[in-house]
């Protein structure tokens, strides 16, 4: 993956943001939210420990793709932070003036 990759993916990231869309991981953790507040509900007190477990785990795969540009960026170091960053910021900019030119 190269920097210039990184720098792709954060201006998609910034675009979704912008634009209020929800990330693979914020569906992934509303999913969980809805299902584990059934599964505590209908199964027996017993079985709520492995629920908890798997909670923990649907919630460290939600936050990989969350942070998954922020973390694609670590990878380069200080300058890949930098990168994550701007490119995060061209995103949400270039989207506001976009809505901005289509609403008048």
């Amino acid at each position: 993956m190269s920097k210039l990759d990184v720098l792709f993916i954060a201006i998609i990231s910034g675009i979704i943001t912008r634009l209020g869309l929800p990330g693979i991981g914020n569906l992934i953790l509303q999913f969980w939210d809805s299902l584990s507040n059934y599964m505590f509900f209908m199964l027996a007190s017993d079985l709520h420990i492995y629920i908890s477990i798997i909670g923990i785990i649907v919630f460290l795969i939600a936050s990989y793709f969350i942070f998954e540009p922020l973390i694609k960026g670590l990878m380069f170091g200080l300058e890949g932070i930098i990168i994550v960053i701007i490119g995060f910021g061209i995103g949400f900019l270039v989207t506001g003036y976009i809505i901005g030119f289509f609403n008048g």
